[in-house]
C-alpha cells in the first residue's frame, strides 16, 4: 500500500533571497529526494539538467511495475519538503536562485540556479494542482515523456537560448514555449495539454516573472467557431485537499 500526501502549491519567486536556509541540511534533504527517485546523490541543484533528466526517467520507467512515476516523484518531493520544514526552514528560505548562487558561484552559473529552481517549481505544480489530471491520464503522459522527451527538452532549451539572446522579446518566446510544450501533448486529452503548458510555464517563469501569459485549453466541442474554442482554465479546479491521503 502506497500512501501519498499531496503537496500544497508552494511556488516561490526566485527573486526572494533565502534568509536562514542551512546549505548542509539543504544538501542532505536534496540527497533524500535523489535517493527516493533512484538517482545518484550527486545529482542535485548543482547539476540541474541531470536532475531534470532523472525525474523524467522516473516518469518514463517508474520505480516499480505498479506505481505511476508521478506518484513516486511526488512522494520524493514531499519527503524533500518535509525534511526542510523539520529543521524550521521554509520553501522560500531555500528555493532561491540568488541564495543558491551565493553558495558556490565558482561551480554553478546563474543559468544553473534558475534552471534548478524552475525544475523544482515545475515538480511543485505537478504534485499539487497538476497531480490529479496527471494521475487520471498517466498512460498518455508517460507515452509523451517516453517518445517525445527530446521534443519537450527542445521546447525548453529553445526558449532559454532565444530569451537570453534577445531579452526584449523574452515574453514572445515564453508564449512560443508554452504552445510548444502544450502541442507535444496534443494526442492526449485537453486537460493534459493544459497540464503540459502549465508544466512549461511554471518552470520557465523563474527569472521571467514579467511574462504574464496564461495557459489555455479547449473546453468546447461540436460546431463552434475557432475563436470560441479556447478558454482560460482555472487550475484550482483540480486542487484537492492537501491533507487527503490516496491509496494506490
Amino acid at each position: 500500500m502506497l500512501l501519498l500526501i499531496v503537496a500544497s502549491a508552494l511556488l516561490a519567486s526566485s527573486t526572494v533571497l533565502g534568509q536562514k536556509c542551512d546549505p548542509i541540511r539543504f544538501d542532505q534533504c536534496q540527497q533524500t529526494f535523489a535517493r527516493i527517485i533512484g538517482a545518484d546523490p550527486s545529482v542535485d541543484w548543482k547539476k540541474p539538467r541531470d536532475l531534470h533528466a532523472a525525474i523524467q526517467n522516473v516518469y518514463i520507467n517508474g520505480l516499480d511495475a505498479t506505481t505511476p512515476g508521478i506518484v513516486s516523484v511526488c512522494n520524493a518531493y514531499n519527503a524533500f519538503m518535509q525534511c526542510i520544514r523539520d529543521d524550521g526552514y521554509s520553501y522560500q528560505d531555500c528555493f532561491s536562485a540568488n541564495w543558491l548562487l551565493s553558495l558556490n558561484s565558482s561551480i554553478v552559473t546563474p543559468y544553473d540556479t534558475y534552471y534548478y529552481v524552475g525544475v523544482m517549481v515545475q515538480v511543485s505544480y505537478q504534485c499539487s494542482a497538476g497531480f490529479y489530471p496527471a494521475v487520471d491520464n498517466w498512460p498518455c503522459i508517460q507515452s509523451v515523456y517516453k517518445n517525445q522527451g527530446a521534443a519537450l527538452d527542445k521546447c525548453l532549451q529553445t526558449f532559454y537560448i532565444n530569451a537570453q539572446g534577445n531579452p526584449y522579446r523574452a515574453c514572445e518566446f515564453f508564449k512560443d514555449g508554452m504552445e510548444c510544450y502544450q502541442g507535444t501533448f496534443r494526442h492526449c486529452r485537453d486537460e493534459v495539454m493544459y497540464w503540459g503548458c502549465e508544466s512549461f510555464r511554471s518552470q520557465a517563469h523563474i527569472g521571467y516573472e514579467g511574462c504574464k501569459q496564461s495557459c489555455q485549453v479547449n473546453q468546447f466541442f461540436g460546431d463552434v467557431k475557432p475563436e470560441q474554442k479556447m478558454k482560460l482554465v482555472d487550475s484550482e479546479r483540480y486542487t484537492k485537499n492537501a491533507a487527503e491521503q490516496i491509496e494506490a
